[in-house]
């Protein structure tokens, strides 16, 4: 079985410059996924959260993580 940690990391690699949605950690059953993301960040990854606004310029609860190149 593919830990959490490896399926987010494969996911934000597959994704590159488009990111994943909070709703696609939900879609595979990772619950606490900044729980996640902040371990994947304690181990030395450089992901970016980006909160996501709507056709007003509005901030929706809609972010998107991005795995920086440094990493």
């Amino acid at each position: 079985m593919i830990s959490q940690h490896a399926r987010i990391l494969n996911a934000l690699k597959k994704n590159g410059k488009h990111g994943i949605k909070n709703s696609w950690f939900h879609q595979h059953h990772i619950l606490c996924h900044t729980a996640r993301i902040s371990e994947l960040r304690a181990e030395g990854y450089t992901i970016v959260a980006e909160q996501q606004r709507d056709w007003r310029g509005k901030a929706t609860g809609t972010f998107k993580y991005f795995l920086r190149d440094d990493t």
